[in-house]
């Protein structure tokens, strides 16, 4: 390791522009009283991002980064290390080259890590770099599923020995067979548990993958044999009370569910595709709203800007951005921030995905006839100040408001 540190981590960091020398001694001073490494006090004081630091530690050490969103993980070498010492050292196995096992680590430079992974494994390590959220993002991922993988053997198991076929004349209480009920119950409370805001279930030729969408990104949990999809599928429509027989249109449902004493609300989508039925569920958990500015992620330049536009008496903002990547909270955000007794607001939303006191939301339902526009004409009838539309989605709705911006607020 000595060759290793012959650059230092602070020379790096000045020389790159990253800290001022000023900075630097500081750190080093708070480092003998603290007895902290210098890059966990940078981070800790903001002086540097995460990215700052493994940039550095890249120039520093020569080691490779290793973007573990793009990895395929071997499910054998997770299971030579213990999640213990993955949460340990914030590190987490993927891989196995040329006899070494490939590690990911937040801090490549911990020794005793090293070692105890190579005690606990019994081969040579070969190390990589990746921030910390990713890390500990597939610690979770390839740890906590343990039932649903074992649920998803038991489903595949007798899938194939019974031969399961979901026929139109099959009796309901032959499809709740056993293995696909706890096979999405663990799915269930895992995404919950793992903040996922989606569940997807896809089919391809021989088989089925299933993944989670967490903080913005699709992540791959777990693979089951294409055998296990109709009773799988099955379940869920049973649960969200869709036609188990229908499989050559789209359904949509909704699934209301128990999880760890917390009602949970799921929103379900089948689309026939090639090889069976594509499901993806969305998961409306109002316990993991956190409703505010500064939640948001946001600089302190934006919020003053956001501030400024939230602050006009009439006007439109509209928020846009992929799935997951936190229009509803933002637009959530600012209704709780304008909030107050002497103003109307009201809302037109599909579904209403987070309840606030004192504003007057509205479940937009189509086949009722319900549409956003249909219900932005009686919302403008009922004297409103705000309006919250969840989404423009035809040109009658845009028309109407833009027009009404004029005077009010509009947010979309």
């Amino acid at each position: 390791m000595e060759t290793l540190n012959k650059k230092r981590l602070g020379d790096i960091l000045v020389r790159s522009g990253k800290i001022t020398y000023d900075q630097l001694n500081e750190a080093l001073m708070s480092q003998k009283v603290l007895g902290k490494k210098l890059g966990e006090i940078l981070l800790d004081n903001g002086t540097i991002s995460e990215r700052d630091m493994m940039e550095a530690i890249k120039e520093q050490t020569g080691i490779k980064e290793i973007d573990l969103n793009t990895v395929s993980f071997d499910k054998k070498v997770i299971k030579m290390i213990p999640q213990n010492l993955c949460n340990k050292y914030t590190l987490i196995p993927f891989g196995f080259c040329e006899g070494k096992l490939q590690v990911a680590m937040h801090d490549p430079l911990n020794i005793f890590a090293i070692d105890d992974i190579n005690i606990a494994s019994g081969f040579e390590v070969e190390v990589f770099i990746d921030i910390r959220r990713n890390i500990k993002k597939f610690i979770d991922l390839n740890y906590s599923n343990e039932e649903v993988v074992k649920a998803a053997e038991d489903l595949s198991k007798e899938a194939l020995e019974s031969k399961i076929i979901v026929k139109e004349n099959e009796d309901i209480d032959d499809i709740k067979n056993a293995p696909a009920v706890k096979m999405i119950e663990y799915m269930f409370k895992n995404s919950i548990e793992m903040r996922a805001s989606d569940i997807h279930i896809e089919p391809y030729e021989k088989e089925v993958r299933i993944r989670y969408r967490i903080d913005g990104e699709l992540s791959t949990v777990n693979l089951i044999g294409i055998e296990s999809l109709p009773p799988l599928v099955a379940r869920i429509k049973i649960l969200a009370g869709l036609n188990i027989a229908e499989k050559r249109i789209p359904q949509d449902g909704r699934i209301i569910t128990k999880v760890d004493d917390k009602e949970v609300d799921l929103r379900v989508s089948i689309l026939p595709v090639v090889y069976g039925e594509k499901v993806v569920i969305r998961i409306l958990d109002k316990d993991n709203y956190k409703v505010g500015k500064e939640h948001l992620g946001l600089s302190n330049e934006n919020i003053k800007r956001l501030n400024r536009i939230i602050a006009n008496p009439h006007g439109m903002v509209l928020v846009t951005g992929p799935t997951g990547s936190g229009k509803s909270t933002t637009l959530y955000s600012i209704l709780d921030d304008i909030n107050s007794d002497n103003i109307n607001i009201i809302t037109a939303e599909d579904p209403v995905e987070y309840t606030l006191r004192g504003i007057n939301q509205v479940n937009v339902n189509n086949k009722s006839g319900m549409t956003f526009a249909s219900g932005l004409r009686s919302i403008l009838r009922q004297d409103p100040d705000v309006i919250m539309i969840g989404e423009i989605r035809d040109d009658e709705t845009a028309e109407i408001a833009v027009i009404f911006s004029k005077g009010m607020w509009i947010l979309q």
